[in-house]
């Protein structure tokens, strides 16, 4: 339940926009841990190797999800600045 709650934290947090570097770089740290937490509960709670891939394969595509609210806040911010910004293209 605690991983549920991390990645929940960081996902919600990523659909607020802009946060200080260093709590992104907090809040990715603490996505990690919370992978990792899901994938030994569910070893731990079903005790099948297959569950905890499970896990592994639901943290990628949460890491997917992540990535895509981090390039539509920044092409977000982008569409307001008034220089041109060609650092990122999406």
């Amino acid at each position: 339940m605690a991983g549920l709650s991390l990645v929940a934290l960081v996902l919600g947090t990523a659909l607020v926009g802009k946060v200080h570097p260093w709590a992104s770089l907090l809040l990715n740290a603490l996505l990690v841990v919370g992978f990792a937490l899901v994938s030994i509960g569910l070893l731990e709670a079903t005790g099948e190797l297959a569950w905890a891939l499970v896990g592994v394969v639901l943290s990628v595509l949460w890491m997917d999800t992540r990535i895509q609210l981090s390039r539509w806040n920044h092409a977000a911010v982008c569409a307001l600045c008034p220089e041109g910004c060609v650092a990122y293209t999406l």
